[in-house]
C-alpha cells in the first residue's frame, strides 16, 4: 500500500489513494471482470494529470509517466476495442433489420470482439511482466516520498488554476477561424478538461471538478466518434474490395457524424458554466 508521506498535500494524497487503486484493481483485471481494464486506465490517466497538474509534488516523475504512458497503451488495445465493439452493437440493434446489410456485424462488432480478447491478454502479459512491478515500486515509493515546499498551502489551488488556464487556451484554438471543429484541436480540450477534473477532485472542489467532467464525458463522445468514423471508412473499403454491401457502413457513419455535431454545439455552453464555477472560486471574473 502507498504510504501517507505528504497527506496535507491534497495532490500527493491524491497521487497516493490512486496508486493503491491501481492494486485494488489489477485482480479484476486478470479476472476480465467488467469494465476493469477501463477503470485501471483510468486511475493511470488521474496520476499521470495529477503529476502533471502538479510538478512540486515530486522532484522528478518523467520516467514514471513514460512507463505509465506505456501501460495505459497496452490497456487501451483492449480498451478501445471494447469502446468500439459496445458503440456498434447498440447502434446496429438500434437500426431497422432492412439496414443492417452484408457482414456488417461480424466486421464491426465480433472482429472488435476477438481484438479485446487479445488485447485483454496483452494486457494480463503485462502486468506479469517485471517492467510491471518496477513501475508498482517505483509509484510507491513516489507516493511515500516527502512531498516538495508550499510554504502558504496553496499548491493545490495553484494546480487547479494553471490546469483551467490549459483548458481555455485550447478552447480558443479551437475557435480560430471561427468554426471550432478541428478535431485535433477538441481532443486538446478534452485532454485539459479530464486533467482539470482531476486536479479540483484532489483539492475537493466538486463544481468544478462537475465541469470539467461534462466537458470531458462530451468531448469524449466527440472523439469516439471521430475514431469510430475512421474505422468504419476503414471497414466499408475493407468491405467493398470482398464484393460485400457497404450500405450499412454509410448509415453508420452518418450517425457518427450527427453525434459529432451535438456534442459541437453544446461545448460553448459547458464551457461557459465551467467558467462561472472558476470565477466564484476565484472570487473575480474568469472568462474563455
Amino acid at each position: 500500500m502507498a504510504g501517507d508521506n505528504g497527506a496535507a498535500d491534497p495532490i500527493r494524497r491524491a497521487i497516493a489513494e490512486q496508486v493503491d487503486r491501481l492494486r485494488v484493481i489489477e485482480p479484476a483485471v486478470r479476472a476480465d471482470a467488467d469494465d476493469a481494464v477501463h477503470q485501471m486506465r483510468v486511475a493511470i490517466r488521474r496520476i499521470r494529470s495529477l503529476l502533471r497538474a502538479a510538478p512540486h509534488a515530486v522532484a522528478d516523475s518523467s520516467e514514471i509517466d513514460d512507463e505509465l504512458r506505456w501501460l495505459a497503451g497496452v490497456l487501451g488495445t483492449a480498451r478501445d476495442a471494447e469502446v468500439l465493439a459496445q458503440r456498434y452493437r447498440r447502434a446496429l440493434d438500434r437500426m431497422a433489420p432492412s439496414l443492417v446489410r452484408g457482414r456488417v456485424v461480424e466486421r464491426l462488432v465480433d472482429a472488435a470482439a476477438a481484438r479485446y480478447r487479445a488485447g485483454w491478454a496483452e494486457s494480463v502479459a503485462a502486468l506479469d511482466s517485471p517492467r510491471y512491478r518496477k513501475l508498482l515500486a517505483a509509484l510507491d515509493a513516489l507516493a511515500a516520498a516527502p512531498a516538495g515546499d508550499q510554504p502558504d498551502g496553496s499548491g493545490g489551488t495553484n494546480a487547479v488554476h494553471a490546469a483551467y488556464r490549459r483548458v481555455r487556451k485550447a478552447a480558443k484554438a479551437t475557435r480560430v477561424g471561427g468554426t471550432g471543429h478541428d478535431d485535433a484541436a477538441l481532443h486538446r480540450v478534452r485532454k485539459a478538461a479530464k486533467r482539470l477534473r482531476y486536479t479540483a477532485a484532489a483539492i475537493r472542489a466538486p463544481s468544478i471538478e462537475e465541469q470539467a467532467k461534462a466537458i470531458q464525458t462530451l468531448l469524449g463522445e466527440h472523439q469516439d466518434s471521430v475514431v469510430s468514423r475512421e474505422h468504419l471508412l476503414a471497414e466499408a473499403a475493407a468491405a467493398e474490395a470482398a464484393g460485400e454491401d457497404t450500405f450499412s457502413y454509410g448509415v453508420l457513419y452518418q450517425q457518427e457524424r450527427d453525434i459529432a455535431r451535438n456534442c459541437r454545439a453544446q461545448l460553448d455552453q459547458v464551457l461557459d458554466e465551467l467558467a462561472a464555477s472558476m470565477a466564484a472560486l476565484s472570487g473575480g471574473r474568469v472568462g474563455l
